[in-house]
C-alpha cells in the first residue's frame, strides 16, 4: 500500500506506473518503505498501533524520463505536464483507516532502523565542527528493543548498530589516523541519533500515535502487562520514556579506494 499524492498522467496504466515506481525505489537507501497490505489488515484488526507506508508524490524535472508506451507518451502531449515525474519520498502515518501525517526520508530510515528492516542505506554527516562532510553507506544494521517496567512507569531502550563504509568524503585530514576514523564514526552515530529523536518526538508529541511498534513489543513479550494497559495504550504512549543509542562502525578495508577527497 502507498499514498498517492498526484493525478496520474496515464490513467489507464496507473497500476503499472505505480508498480514500476515501487520496484525501482523500494528499499533504496532505506528511506523508502512500502507496507504489505496483509500487515495493514492485521494491524487494523488488532488495533494496537498505527503504521506507515510509502508516500508517492510528483515533482518538476526538466529532464524527465518516464517509462511508458510511445502511444501513452504522445497522448500526454508536449505541454507542462511532461515536466513532472513521480517518486516515493518519505511515508504517510496512519491510525486505523485515517492518514494523520507525514514523515520525511530521514525519519523513514530511522523507523526502518528501529524495526530492523533497514538492509542498506546512506547517511550524510558533517564533522570537524562542520568543516568536513561524508557519506556513509551501511550494509548491515542490527536493532535491539527492550522494555522496562517500574510500577506504572514504562520505558524503552533502543540500541542500533551499523557496519559500513565511507563512500564520499570531503576533508583535508589524514583519514588513515584512528582518531580521524573515530571522529567519522561518531559523526554518523550522532546523525542517526538526531533522526531517531525527530521521529520519536513526532510520534509522541505531534501525532500521539504509536506507529513504532512499542505496544506491539509489549503485546508479544509481556502479554500479562499488556492486558493491564492495552485498553489505555493510546493515553500511555505519549508519556513513556524512550532512550536510544546508535553506533556506526567503518569497515576499514578499502576505505581509500572509493573516496572522493577534496
Amino acid at each position: 500500500m502507498i499514498c498517492l499524492q498526484f493525478q496520474p498522467m496515464w490513467k489507464k496504466n496507473l497500476v503499472l506506473e505505480i508498480e514500476g515506481i515501487v520496484n525501482s525505489m523500494k528499499e533504496e537507501w532505506s528511506k523508502v518503505y512500502v507496507e504489505n497490505f496483509k500487515n495493514i489488515l492485521v494491524n487494523y484488526c488488532e488495533k494496537k498501533s498505527g503504521f506507515i507506508t510509502g508516500r508517492i508524490h510528483y515533482f518538476k524535472n526538466e529532464n524527465t524520463t518516464i517509462s511508458t508506451s510511445r502511444g501513452d507518451f504522445n497522448e500526454a502531449g508536449s505541454g507542462e505536464r511532461q515536466q513532472y515525474v513521480a517518486a516515493i519520498k518519505g511515508s504517510g502515518v496512519f491510525m486505523d483507516e485515517k492518514l494523520i501525517g507525514w514523515i520525511d526520508g530521514d525519519e523513514t530510515q530511522a523507523y526502518m532502523l528501529i524495526k530492523g528492516k533497514a538492509r542498506n542505506g546512506v547517511i550524510t554527516s558533517r564533522y570537524n565542527d562542520g568543516k568536513d562532510s561524508l557519506s556513509y553507506v551501511f550494509k548491515r544494521s542490527k536493532s535491539k528493543m527492550k522494555a522496562e517496567f517500574d510500577g506504572n512507569k514504562i520505558s524503552f531502550n533502543i540500541d542500533i548498530k551499523m557496519t559500513g563504509r565511507i563512500e564520499v568524503l570531503y576533508t583535508e585530514q589524514n583519514i588513515l589516523k584512528e582518531e580521524e576514523i573515530n571522529k567519522m564514526e561518531e559523526a554518523v552515530s550522532e546523525t542517526v541519533k538526531h533522526n531517531l529523536e525527530k521521529l520519536i518526538k513526532k510520534a509522541q508529541e505531534e501525532f500521539e500515535v504509536d506507529f513504532l511498534g512499542f505496544g506491539e513489543y509489549i503485546f508479544r513479550r509481556h502479554p500479562k502487562r499488556w492486558k493491564e494497559i492495552g485498553d489505555r495504550w493510546d493515553e500511555i504512549f505519549p508519556y513513556i520514556e524512550v532512550k536510544y543509542n546508535a553506533q556506526a562502525k567503518i569497515d576499514n578495508s578499502g576505505i581509500i579506494s572509493k573516496l572522493v577527497i577534496n
